[in-house]
C-alpha cells in the first residue's frame, strides 16, 4: 500500500491519507476485487494524527498539564487552523521545524534531523496515548476517540477496506498467517514479523492486532473469503522457500484462483 509514497508525503504527514484515498479509488473504479489484506503478527506503524479537533487537543493538553506533564512538544508541533469549521489543530510539516529533514545534499544533517524527528514522534505518541487513556477512563471521551491515538495504519486500512464495506463477498479477500516459535533472540529478524518495543515483544500492539485479526475481521468477512495459515519459524530467517514450499504454493494458488473468481463474478 505504501509503495510509491514520496518523502514529501512523510514530511507533510500525508502517508495515511494517501493510503485511505487509494482504497477509495480502488472501491470506486474496480467492479471486482478492490481490497486484499495480508495480516501476520505485526500490527505495524502507529502514527499520530495529522489533524485533531482543537477542542479535543485542548482536552488532551489540559489532562497532561494537570498531571504536571510538559506539553511543549504538542504546542510546538500542532498549530490551530481557525478557518476550519470546527477549528482543527494541524501537525506541522517536519521540515518546517527540522529544516534538514529532507536535505539529501547533506546526509549528516539529514540523519541528525531524522533521528530527532523519530524521537520526537515517539514522545508525542506516549503523550497522546497517556492523555486519551486517562480521558476515556474518566468518561470524557469515548472508546473510538481514544483508540484513534493507538491505531496503526494497517488497522485503518482494514477498517476502510473491509470493516466499513457493505459487500465484502464480491470485493475483498483476507489472508492471515501465524508463525509459531518466532525467535525473539534475533530481534533484527523477529522485528520483520512482530512489533518490538524496548527489545521485547510489544504486548499492547499484539493485543490490538489480535482484536483486529482474530475478532473483528472474521466477524465481517465471509468465511469463503478468508484463508488462514500456521507455519513454524525455521532457521535464522524464519521463513524458508523449501521448508515452507507447500504453504507458499498453496497461498499462491489460492490467491490466484480467488482473485480470478472475484473478477469472473463481475463479468
Amino acid at each position: 500500500m505504501r509503495w510509491g509514497v514520496r518523502d514529501e508525503a512523510t514530511d507533510d504527514h500525508m502517508t495515511t491519507e494517501l493510503c485511505m484515498r487509494e482504497i477509495k479509488n480502488c472501491q470506486r473504479l474496480s467492479m471486482g476485487p478492490n481490497f486484499v489484506v495480508f495480516l501476520g503478527q505485526k500490527y505495524g506503524y502507529r502514527p499520530i494524527p495529522t489533524y485533531v479537533l482543537s477542542s479535543e487537543l485542548q482536552m488532551l493538553r489540559d489532562e497532561l498539564a494537570a498531571g504536571g506533564v510538559d506539553v511543549i512538544l504538542l504546542d510546538t508541533w500542532y498549530k490551530k487552523d481557525s478557518n476550519a469549521v470546527p477549528p482543527v489543530s494541524v501537525l506541522q510539516p517536519i521540515s518546517s521545524i527540522l529544516v534538514n529533514f529532507n536535505n539529501k545534499r547533506v546526509p549528516k544533517l539529514q540523519a541528525e534531523d531524522q533521528a530527532i524527528w523519530w524521537d520526537t514522534l515517539g514522545k508525542m505518541q506516549k503523550l497522546f496515548r497517556k492523555a486519551s487513556q486517562q480521558l476515556y477512563n474518566s468518561g470524557k471521551i469515548d472508546k473510538d476517540t481514544m483508540h484513534n491515538y493507538f491505531m496503526s495504519v494497517t488497522e485503518r486500512e482494514v477498517i476502510n477496506g473491509i470493516l466499513n464495506v457493505k459487500n465484502t463477498k464480491n470485493h475483498c479477500l483476507a489472508y492471515v498467517r501465524y508463525i509459531n516459535n518466532i525467535n525473539l533472540q534475533n530481534l533484527k529478524k523477529a522485528g520483520n514479523f512482530v512489533d518490538i518495543l524496548n527489545r521485547s515483544l510489544d504486548a499492547e500492539a499484539s493485543k490490538l492486532l489480535a482484536d483486529l485479526r482474530d475478532v473483528r475481521l472474521p466477524e465481517k468477512i465471509e468465511t469463503t473469503n478468508i484463508q488462514k495459515y500456521t507455519v513454524e519459524w525455521i532457521g535464522r530467517d524464519g521463513l524458508d522457500t523449501e521448508t515452507h514450499g507447500e504453504y507458499l504454493n498453496h497461498f499462491i494458488s489460492h490467491f490466484y484462483k480467488n482473485i480470478i473468481k472475484l473478477v469472473d463474478r463481475r463479468l
